[in-house]
């Protein structure tokens, strides 16, 4: 079964409180973290590894030293030890999302703000684009975040980044049965697709080859670790 979970970044975090944290994580996450200039980012980059290794402390009862971390050639990672799962991140505004899986998953979430479409005939498909012509603007806003969420989380299930153009697959509205199909041009379709509410203000979506997916999405918040 796939399992979700998120954590909502609460209140700024001193920097006293971030140095316990940082050694709990892998060596490359700590160099990633002090590569960047702005604490936004590094309590982001830093929560993205915090949540998926409390997620195999509490759920597998793992060791924190005893977890160990892989990636493919494009990056994806993976969970190499002691166990093998699937898992991934992402994060954006406030939140920072995850799911863990036997086989390969991939979660998206995005804050909603303004949005040009230009950006849309830029990345996404002709049927994609067809169905945004259709709607107010209003609807076109949401459902762009949508089409947007539900395509990187395709990409990152499938583990190949940006090697696969995002116009080679799209995920067509069906008015009739209120959700979206998926259809690529290679013909790696067979994914399940989901779209969860997590906060009015974000949309949400989660692509996995695991059909069992778990509705209910565990949440913390980062004051939890502190």
């Amino acid at each position: 079964m796939v399992e979700l979970f998120a954590v909502r970044i609460e209140q700024r975090i001193r920097e006293a409180d971030l140095a316990p944290l940082i050694h709990q994580v892998s060596e490359a996450r700590q160099a990633q973290i002090k590569r960047y200039r702005f604490q936004d980012d590094a309590i982001r980059s830093l929560f993205s590894e915090l949540l998926i290794r409390r997620v195999l402390r509490e759920k597998y009862n793992i060791d924190n030293d005893d977890i160990v971390f892989s990636f493919n050639t494009y990056g994806k990672p993976t969970i190499a030890g002691p166990i093998e799962q699937q898992y991934n991140v992402s994060h954006a505004g406030s939140w920072i999302v995850g799911a863990i899986s036997a086989l390969p998953v991939g979660i998206d979430v995005e804050a909603i703000k303004p949005i040009d479409m230009a950006v849309a005939h830029r990345f996404f498909s002709s049927v994609e684009c067809g169905q945004l012509a259709e709607l107010t603007p209003e609807q076109q806003q949401l459902r762009f975040y949508e089409l947007w969420t539900l395509k990187e989380s395709y990409i990152k299930a499938v583990g190949k980044g940006l090697s696969l153009p995002l116009n080679s697959f799209s995920f067509r509205f069906q008015a009739d049965e209120g959700r979206y199909q998926l259809k690529a041009d290679n013909g790696d379709d067979d994914y399940e697709i989901r779209q969860f509410d997590l906060d009015s203000d974000y949309r949400l979506a989660l692509c996995s080859k695991e059909r069992e997916i778990n509705r209910q999405i565990h949440q913390w918040s980062t004051s939890d670790w502190l």
